[in-house]
């Protein structure tokens, strides 16, 4: 953007000296940093053993690193300050980006941290209130839009579907075989019926579960389907 100018031919922040930032707030970063090291730029004389002697605390290569270093640092305030400025700004008018679903590739790879936000879009445009009546040149209707939540479609939901109640039904006939035989999943014996279960087709289940239910005048099929159906 202009700020900043590359000056060597690495790829660190010492490559890189000011151009179009206030220079007055990268000297007063750069002079703390000098006064933490407890270092001094330029030559001094010191007393050694009686001798007069000149020394050099910081080069001028020393010193042109430490500028750059306190120039990255008011890049990096200001870089951050941008990024929780507009997080901040997203909380107020559409929520937590904590709380969006945010879309990775196979790889892990962040792909669209805002696939979720356009959702939230619809509740943004709309007033929610009346017309401000009371103020001169506003008529008495107006046409307010809003944006509808999008469709998708997916092949897979009846698969999911059918795979949850299976499962629901599968483990209600698995607590059953607990229930009767006194026994946890912490026991010895649990992996036997465990296996057993997993053996059997869903209709084999639900076949079984029918007998035990009127035998015993219980809803247990009734009551796992019904589940099934609420967390499908």
């Amino acid at each position: 953007m202009g700020l900043v100018k590359k000056i060597g031919s690495g790829n660190t922040i010492f490559d890189y000296e000011n151009v179009g930032i206030d220079s007055k707030k990268v000297d007063d970063v750069y002079i703390q940093l000098l006064n933490n090291s407890g270092l001094r730029a330029g030559k001094r004389h010191v007393n050694i053993n009686g001798e007069d002697v000149v020394v050099e605390d910081l080069t001028p290569r020393d010193v042109q690193n430490m500028k750059a270093l306190a120039l990255a640092i008011v890049v990096n305030d200001g870089m951050v300050k941008a990024i929780v400025s507009k997080n901040e700004t997203e909380r107020i008018f559409s929520g937590h980006p904590a709380f969006f679903k945010i879309l990775y590739d196979e790889q892990g790879n962040l792909v669209d941290r805002s696939t979720d936000e356009h959702k939230r879009y619809g509740g943004l445009v709309s007033t929610g209130q009346n017309a401000a009546l009371w103020a001169k040149g506003i008529p008495s209707t107006y046409i307010s839009a809003e944006i509808d939540n999008e469709k998708v479609s997916s092949d897979q939901i009846d698969m999911l579907i059918k795979t949850i109640e299976e499962g629901q039904i599968r483990q209600a006939y698995l607590n059953y075989l607990f229930d009767l035989n006194r026994i946890t999943i912490e026991d010895e014996s649990a992996s036997k019926y465990s296996t057993l279960v997993d053996s059997m087709s869903v209709e084999e289940i639900k076949e079984q579960l029918r007998k035990v239910d009127k035998e015993n005048g219980t809803e247990i099929l009734k009551i796992a389907e019904k589940l099934a159906k609420e967390k499908a």
